[in-house]
């Protein structure tokens, strides 16, 4: 049996606003407006050195944590409006030392003509066999969690933002 040096997890919504709409929404919100933080992770405070639009395979930015710590995020590969791809690496906070790099994958589908469904994964490549051990542990229990809050936001800010526009 082959070791998998990786951890995964998912979650999912169902946001009542249109596919396209929600898909350019999502991959170009202010991350600090829908990133609090969670547990002892911390919150996206802003932004910094952004290369170019984040469904635009190549774009890239630094994230700016409320610990101080910092990630960049890079789209690999965009398919508008069904899915974007993307890494997270150079992590300056603990998880550098357990985490070589991270992937998010987004999956955009349609509910009709007015929905959208979200299937967002996450996968932490540790750096070591142990470093793998202990992320199986942490990713459920801590990031899908991150991840959980981060998109319950998204919703309910898109769908008053829809419902409301300014």
């Amino acid at each position: 049996m082959k070791f998998v040096d990786s951890a995964s997890t998912k979650v999912t919504a169902d946001i009542e606003v249109p596919r396209d709409w929600f898909f350019y929404w999502f991959t170009s919100v202010d991350l600090s407006r829908v990133m609090h933080g969670h547990g002892p992770l911390p919150a996206v405070t802003g932004i910094r050195d952004q290369t170019g639009l984040m469904h635009i395979p190549g774009s890239s930015r630094m994230l700016l944590l409320s610990d101080g710590s910092t990630a960049i995020e890079q789209t690999i590969s965009c398919d508008p409006p069904n899915e974007v791809i993307y890494r997270l690496y150079k992590l300056t906070s603990f998880f550098r030392f357990i985490v070589s790099e991270a992937q998010g994958k987004i999956y955009f589908g349609e509910i009709g003509n007015i929905g959208t469904s979200v299937e967002w994964q996450y996968t932490f490549f540790g750096r070591s066999l142990v470093s793998t051990l202990l992320l199986k542990i942490l990713i459920p229990l801590l990031w899908k969690g991150f991840m959980q809050s981060a998109l319950t936001e998204s919703k309910r800010l898109a769908e008053a933002e829809i419902a409301n526009p300014s």
